[in-house]
């Protein structure tokens, strides 16, 4: 059964029980033309009937979950629609399928295109200098990092995982930096994936890998919503269960 926009409005008014003259009045519809809607949804349980002093009608617990669903679809096309071409261009085979399948949450994104890859992303430095805490993960080695993640960690909850080609490079390159962020923050170490992000309170911030196997640092997708924000976490809990923390580096 495909639901019509006025059943779908339908469902959306009836999120609370009411009366038939109040859906008339709310929908701007005659209550004849409520009937012809509500008629498909009563025999499909995605409403129901309920009697008393009143008849009164609601969305059935079925009918929420349409309701549900429908918004995800829309939300959904919206991030086909601003970042379709991103992800087509790129390898997701870093981001595991239980995240990936929850990727309407990134309704809202954006993708941040960067003429010089080597300079270090205002956007992203936003999101972690601005937030009181920030977790992340990288599988790429930029000079800047060691000295900015070891400030931000002494004021801000912060916890990092690397892969471990770049954990090795950070040892070489800065120890010292590391013992400094080690006091402060969390690190762990995974194996090597495709993947670099951030995520904290402002927003969230991914970088992948071309088709060819080339890191990407010029295109970087951003999103500032709540619901990116959770997309994160759940992204980098999914790597944190696969990782071992680095107690103290010597």
């Amino acid at each position: 059964m495909k639901l019509s926009p006025s059943q779908l409005e339908l469902l959306e008014s009836l999120r609370n029980r009411r009366e038939l003259s109040e859906v008339s009045k709310i929908t701007g519809r005659s209550k004849q033309a409520v009937l012809f809607h509500l008629k498909p949804l009563l025999r499909s349980g995605l409403v129901r009937r309920l009697k008393g002093k009143r008849v009164c009608y609601q969305t059935s617990k079925l009918g929420l979950l349409v309701l549900e669903f429908n918004a995800r679809l829309r939300k959904l096309e919206g991030v086909v629609s601003l970042v379709g071409k991103f992800f087509s261009e790129h390898d997701l085979a870093a981001i595991p399928h239980e995240v990936f399948e929850k990727i309407y949450m990134l309704d809202g994104c954006w993708v941040s295109v960067r003429k010089n890859p080597y300079e270090f992303h205002d956007e992203l430095e936003g999101i972690l200098t601005e937030s009181g805490w920030a977790k992340g993960l990288s599988s790429v080695y930029h000079e800047r990092f060691p000295e900015l993640f070891a400030s931000i960690a002494s004021n801000t909850d912060v916890e990092l995982i690397l892969t471990k080609d770049v954990f090795d490079i950070t040892v070489k390159r800065a120890g010292t930096k590391l013992n400094e962020f080690l006091r402060h923050g969390k690190m762990y170490v995974c194996d090597n994936v495709r993947l670099a992000f951030v995520v904290s309170e402002k927003g969230f911030a991914m970088a992948l890998y071309r088709l060819d196997g080339v890191y990407d640092a010029q295109n970087i997708l951003i999103c500032r919503t709540e619901d990116a924000v959770r997309w994160g976490l759940k992204l980098f809990e999914y790597y944190k269960l696969r990782s071992r923390e680095v107690k103290q580096f010597s």
